[in-house]
């Protein structure tokens, strides 16, 4: 609702008054960058109604002499009044301008200027001392805490107060207190109180508190020691191991224990101090330092420890050896695959070191071991030696793609390849082998196949007729023929067959000098290294 329009009579040779530009900002008349409000042009269904706003406000600080940008409120009224003519002349404004003639600016202006005589004359000191004859008054001005009439006394007006008050009151046990705030909220009771009882109620309950946390931890601080050092007596009377206790396990040890027992979880544990208390209740124990480490061992475990140690490093060294002598004899062997599959075949393509070593492992070293394999036995040994030599690098690959060097293709990687292709023809399936290392590359797969299809061809080529490649020279051969008829009453074509099968069958003799009649199954890639 606007407020009611003021008319005053403006003289008609006044052209100073009336000069101003209604582009600009009504209050600062400066054009910058900030953007401009015009209510009048606003979205809202009471649109205009921002100047009713802006003309109170103008107003009132008007009357009470408040003018932070010093304006000229007699050039914003044409005699209509402030809210009519900023209406007319659809005037706009500055946010930051009109924010500085709003109500809570208004009012912080007037507490600073107020006088401070005043004060006195409202204190409610003053009144009580010209009201004594009224009891009640005099009852409920004075300080829940200290009981005390003279000093500034606020009045209780929130709950949260009430809350406050009445647990630390419970917390210090303050009977009297309790008495007092027993009929009702301080708010309902309309309780007055001095700013500096108060303060002093919460300093001592604060203190109160501080105590009882600090018997407390006190408590959960030796609850937790004992029980780590009945762990680690625990862990030292054993006589079949000889423990070494990380101080940085046990810390979080300890301090997960405190947490437990109600430590707050943030809550930080000296180490210095925990190893020297733990050292002081566990005399059997030393402290040595490894490293950035601080270890904790027993004193009849240090001679075990270190023999121990000494065994292992050499224990280490003899695998490392191992190794080198291993990977040594793989990069070494000169082996490509020729497309046959045979035992004989398996075998060159491994190194006898390897091979040995993988036998070791798997049935052990004993030479009457070695002798008793059973069948199965050896080909498991070659199996796993075979893709050894297959996933052998000479460096680490870190970018996830392992290529395989073409002279370590083992038969059984290449077999794998071939017969799951054969059967399935899935390229998901045979790359996934791969990756595991245990098949051959879908691309290499078609590169090999590739290669055998165009020998095969040009051998045709060359004998004149479609003959297997398996078949030799000089060997006596018949031959059959038949038919082949699927469906032949079908009115399809794609569902009837009819063809001829011929067969093949050499007779093979110790007086035939049979003779290979092609290479056309050997395997050769112009590439050293294959995916």
């Amino acid at each position: 609702m606007s407020c009611p329009s003021a008319f005053k009579i403006v003289s008609p040779t006044s052209v100073e008054n009336l000069e101003i530009n209604w582009e600009n900002c009504a209050l600062c008349q400066s054009k910058t960058q900030e953007p401009t409000i015009v209510p009048q042009k606003g979205k809202r269904f009471d649109k205009g109604i921002g100047y009713g706003t802006l003309a109170q406000e103008l107003t009132n600080a008007r009357d009470v002499g408040f003018n932070p940008l010093q304006i000229d409120f007699d050039r914003l009224d044409d005699g209509s009044g402030i809210e009519q003519t900023l209406r007319t002349h659809q005037a706009c404004w500055h946010k930051l301008c009109k924010n500085e003639y709003s109500k809570l600016k208004l009012d912080r202006w007037r507490k600073r200027v107020a006088p401070r005589e005043e004060k006195p004359e409202a204190s409610p000191r003053k009144t009580r001392r010209m009201d004594g004859d009224q009891s009640k008054t005099g009852e409920e001005d004075t300080c829940l805490f200290c009981d005390g009439m003279g000093g500034d006394l606020h009045t209780a007006s929130t709950f949260a107060i009430d809350h406050t008050v009445r647990q630390y009151a419970l917390k210090l046990k303050d009977s009297n207190l309790l008495r007092k705030i027993a009929g009702g909220d301080l708010v309902a009771i309309e309780a007055k109180y001095h700013k500096s009882c108060m303060t002093k109620l919460f300093h001592d309950a604060r203190a109160a508190q501080k105590c009882d946390d600090e018997t407390d931890i006190s408590s959960f601080d030796s609850i937790a020691l004992a029980e780590l050092i009945a762990h680690i007596d625990e862990a030292s009377s054993l006589q079949d191991t000889a423990p070494v206790f990380r101080l940085a396990d046990l810390v979080e040890t300890y301090r997960q224990r405190l947490i437990d027992l109600g430590m707050p979880p943030d809550i930080h544990v000296n180490r210095t101090r925990l190893k020297e208390r733990l050292l002081l209740n566990c005399p059997h124990l030393t402290a040595t330092k490894f490293g950035r480490e601080i270890l904790l061992v027993v004193d009849r475990d240090i001679g075990d420890a270190v023999i121990r140690a000494c065994t292992a490093d050499s224990d280490i060294m003899c695998l490392s050896k191992a190794a080198t002598i291993v990977r040594r004899q793989i990069f070494e062997n000169d082996y490509t695959f020729n497309g046959k599959l045979g035992r004989k075949e398996q075998m060159k393509s491994v190194p006898s070191v390897l091979l040995a070593l993988v036998s070791m492992i798997l049935e052990g070293p004993n030479i009457k071991d070695q002798l008793d394999r059973t069948k199965f036995q050896r080909n498991a040994g070659l199996t796993i030696s075979q893709l050894l030599v297959f996933n052998c690098v000479k460096h680490a690959s870190f970018n996830g793609h392992v290529r395989h060097n073409k002279s370590q293709e083992t038969p059984l990687p290449i077999y794998i390849g071939l017969k799951l292709h054969s059967e399935t023809r899935k390229r998901e399936l045979v790359d996934r082998l791969h990756s595991l290392g245990i098949s051959i590359s879908y691309d290499r797969l078609l590169r090999m196949s590739s290669s055998v299809a165009n020998r095969l061809c040009t051998q045709y080529e060359r004998d004149g007729v479609v003959c297997p490649p398996q078949l030799r020279k000089g060997v006596f051969t018949t031959g059959q023929a038949d038919n082949i008829d699927h469906n032949p009453s079908s009115v399809f074509a794609k569902d009837s067959f009819h063809g001829t099968a011929h067969s093949l069958c050499q007779h093979p003799d110790e007086s035939n000098s049979d003779q290979i009649r092609s290479d056309a199954l050997q395997f050769e890639d112009d590439s050293s290294q294959t995916k």
